[in-house]
């Protein structure tokens, strides 16, 4: 049985259904079991992968001291996990967090974050490139290219395509 520790998995679907979609499929195949991350279950349980996307939500709030304290707990996590043998894979979804408020904290998040992912996910080959770009580090991780699922089945299709 493969265990995969997701962060978002299931839990996000009513902002953006697309790790629900995912992780739906990927639950088909009897052999792997999904289960939504929180801190507890990191720490009290063994998985075979954890894969992150948006690992820079830690970085949005305004307050120095909880990016701090967050980014302490994070790279804990990480590695109370490596050592339990846990491969890291990052869904690629931005280059940087949107909001930028520590670019400080943020240069260092970055850094120790893709230093410790074993590989990583881009939607798109022009995603491959700005990541490298930007995080030449990640030349020398595994990577994988995985088009972005299909909404269709989620959102009504009732509206024209001239008022869409």
């Amino acid at each position: 049985m493969i265990k995969i520790l997701a962060w978002p998995a299931f839990k996000n679907k009513s902002d953006n259904p697309y790790n629900w979609l995912l992780y739906k499929e990927i639950e088909k195949n009897p052999e792997i079991e999904v289960y939504d991350f929180s801190p507890y279950k990191a720490l009290m349980n063994k998985y075979d992968i954890f894969h992150i996307h948006w690992p820079e939500t830690i970085l949005r709030k305004r307050n120095k001291l909880t990016v701090l304290i967050k980014l302490i707990l994070f790279y804990l996590i990480i590695n109370i996990i490596k050592l339990r043998g846990t491969k890291i894979i990052w869904t690629a979804h931005n280059i940087f967090s949107h909001e930028r408020y520590h670019p400080f904290f943020e240069n260092i998040f970055w850094r120790y974050f893709i230093k410790n992912i074993n590989s990583y996910i881009s939607l798109t080959q022009l995603g491959v490139f700005e990541l490298t770009k930007y995080h030449p580090e990640l030349k020398d991780k595994k990577m994988n290219i995985i088009p972005h699922g299909d909404y269709k089945l989620i959102y009504p299709q009732n509206i024209t395509e001239k008022s869409a």
